[in-house]
């Protein structure tokens, strides 16, 4: 079979059918450099929501900082990696986007009021005096 291949492929007739296939894809790729769709928009799309480069950005870096408070020593690339961290960070923004949309689709919501009482009655904000202190709550948001 591969000898038949060989012989075949010498003749004017297939290299012309090589060259048009070669340009089909070159003018394919080279049109979504024109149009601008070489480079990604958004990492995942689910629904009609995008998760976007930076937002995957802003939750890994988060994540390693994460990581590196919980185990107490620096993270390099390779050991993230090695880890798993960013598909796994992916696999969460897409469940997080998945659950909202669910929550969003049952008609599950708080108000601005609700969650702004639950979070200064929340005893992870508070100070010694027991009274809502903005900047632990800061500083809780920061670690997390």
């Amino acid at each position: 079979m591969l000898e038949a291949i060989r012989k075949r492929s010498a003749s004017i007739a297939i290299k012309i059918l090589f060259a048009l296939l070669i340009l089909s894809f070159v003018s394919w790729g080279i049109g979504d450099l024109i149009r601008g769709r070489a480079t990604a928009q958004f990492i995942a799309e689910i629904g009609d929501i995008e998760i976007t480069p930076q937002e995957l950005s802003t939750a890994y870096q988060r994540e390693i900082i994460q990581m590196e408070a919980l185990f107490r020593t620096r993270i390099d690339r390779e050991q993230a990696r090695a880890m798993g961290i960013l598909q796994a960070t992916l696999g969460r923004l897409v469940g997080e986007t998945l659950f909202d949309l669910d929550a969003e689709s049952l008609g599950v919501t708080a108000s601005d009021s609700a969650v702004r009482t639950n979070i200064r009655q929340d005893k992870s904000f508070m100070d010694q005096t027991g009274k809502f202190s903005r900047m632990q709550f800061e500083q809780v948001l920061l670690a997390n």
